[in-house]
């Protein structure tokens, strides 16, 4: 759950608790505001679920669930292997969603991601990845890496981007600018079957970005030059841009759409 499912979250769990069924609730919103959502639901799972999950499920069973499911640390993604069984026969868009790492190290301030996991990343073994994506890959799908920054740790990055190659997969994910100015990234990437990637710009005022601490946007010849990169390496963009710091005036949307159609952006 996040913030903006919000008011549909708290809807749907009154209509389950009103037929007498228990609800959980867990996510970044419920992470970051847990007592608020504690009033719609039976238990709060706050943080990751891999290591509160079975003791939430243990206590259910024994009917003495608690209020409040606390991770006390980062847990590790080796195991991590996602049932999908419960999607066969239902019909889903032909995209594969796979997670190879989790968090950021970047310390943006609006993001909640940074929060809740402490401007830190994990990572799952590249082995297993490649397992996985050998277990979902199909001529049509496009494969989504849901990872909240792939580009976070450039060196355990390029490793698995080598290991993709021989896969010939189409697939996208989300990425950090800084990652645009690595030529062999670049070329990894391109190798590696990226069809795109979405980049947080955030915004054209550097003020703003400072007080978003996220000047590294406009680092080594900033968006025009690490845009130029891109389109060489023939990587799609979906950009991104928020709205609502003190610099922000009505006169700062103008100029941000036309920087988007200036360079093409595909969403």
């Amino acid at each position: 759950m996040e913030s903006y499912t919000g008011r549909r979250a708290y809807q749907i769990a009154s209509s389950y608790r009103a037929r007498g069924v228990p609800v959980v609730m867990g996510g970044f919103h419920p992470s970051l505001c847990p007592d608020e959502v504690a009033e719609h639901a039976e238990a709060v799972v706050i943080g990751e679920a891999e290591e509160s999950w079975p003791l939430l499920l243990d206590d259910f069973r024994h009917g003495k669930l608690e209020k409040f499911y606390r991770a006390t640390g980062r847990p590790s993604l080796e195991r991590l292997t996602p049932n999908r069984s419960i999607f066969r026969g239902k019909r889903y868009l032909s995209v594969g969603l796979v997670e190879a790492g989790r968090g950021c190290h970047f310390k943006c301030d609006f993001c909640a991601v940074q929060t809740v996991f402490k401007a830190s990343q994990t990572r799952r073994p590249v082995d297993a990845i490649i397992s996985e994506l050998k277990a979902v890959k199909d001529a049509r799908k496009l494969i989504f890496f849901v990872d909240d920054n792939i580009t976070s740790n450039l060196a355990q990055a390029k490793e698995f981007l080598r290991a993709l190659i021989p896969l010939k997969l189409r697939w996208v994910s989300q990425a950090s600018i800084n990652a645009a100015h690595d030529e062999e990234f670049l070329d990894l990437m391109t190798r590696s079957g990226c069809k795109g990637v979405l980049i947080g710009f955030e915004s054209l005022n550097p003020e703003n970005l400072a007080a978003m601490n996220k000047t590294f946007n406009l680092s080594r010849g900033g968006f025009d030059k690490a845009l130029a990169n891109l389109r060489r390496h023939q990587i799609r963009i979906y950009g991104t841009f928020v709205f609502g710091y003190d610099g922000d005036t009505a006169e700062g949307f103008d100029p941000t759409v036309e920087f988007a159609l200036d360079h093409g952006f595909y969403i």
